[in-house]
């Protein structure tokens, strides 16, 4: 990917590259957002779909217990906050820009960070543990509704694909992103923590709200002198690092 970045941008570059309609991200993002939160409401107390979990109990096997537990320890919020300092120190580096990997950090951080509001908010209990014959891991008592391990992994891939240049890129991001979204969506389901309309909501927020979270912050980087001096200061902390600016890929 480094390859592909190009150098020589003026210090006043914007820390994140402005989406074409950003006015239509920023609609989508709120009407989106609203209408996830009614349709929680209207499935709080719903056990809809919960024959899924139920099959996928039925037909547990050794390895995809393994493989489901281990995605959902991976993506629980302690470790998910870790891949996403990763992730933020990685934009920065490729960026060779400070800004621009906080910003990146910060837009995937707020987007998951925002799903608790509708989760406290509908609270929906977690599908009935005691209904389930094979138990893997321990019993999960927050609310449901929306999974905060897919919509983690879905605003981190909406936030990877626009921040991306390169059109062959951008197709690959998008099609890692949408299949590890559907093996941790399954994972979910498969230890029984979430119904089916719990993962598909997570999916759905992080694709509509990620791109206005986006564009609020590549508008709050342009009008604050924050990110300029960040930049400044790291370019002279680190020069071998940061002392060239770039964009994130072409």
């Amino acid at each position: 990917m480094a390859r592909h970045m190009h150098s020589g941008a003026s210090s006043d570059a914007q820390t994140l590259r402005p989406l074409r309609y950003p006015a239509a991200a920023l609609v989508i993002g709120i009407a989106g957002a609203l209408a996830l939160a009614v349709w929680g409401f209207a499935l709080r107390h719903s056990t809809g779909g919960f024959d899924i979990d139920l099959w996928l109990d039925a037909h547990h096997q050794p390895a995809l217990s393994t493989i489901a537990l281990t995605l959902s320890k991976l993506f629980s919020p302690g470790p998910a906050v870790v891949i996403g300092f990763l992730f933020a120190v990685v934009v920065a580096l490729l960026a060779r820009r400070v800004s621009t990997g906080l910003a990146a950090g910060l837009v995937v951080g707020l987007t998951w960070a925002s799903s608790d509001i509708i989760k406290l908010a509908v609270h929906r209990p977690r599908p009935d543990w005691a209904a389930l014959t094979h138990h893997v891991g321990s019993m999960e008592v927050d609310p449901s509704y929306p999974s905060g391990h897919v919509t983690f992994l879905a605003t981190l891939t909406l936030v990877t694909v626009l921040l991306l240049r390169s059109n062959g890129l951008r197709v690959l991001a998008v099609v890692v992103g949408v299949v590890g979204t559907a093996v941790l969506s399954w994972a979910r389901l498969y230890v029984g923590a979430h119904y089916l309309t719990d993962v598909l909501a997570a999916a759905a927020y992080g694709a509509l709200v990620t791109p206005a979270v986006y564009v609020v912050l590549a508008w709050l980087s342009r009008r604050t002198p924050i990110a300029g001096a960040l930049d400044r200061v790291a370019a002279k902390a680190l020069p071998r690092l940061f002392g060239e600016r770039a964009a994130v890929t072409r």
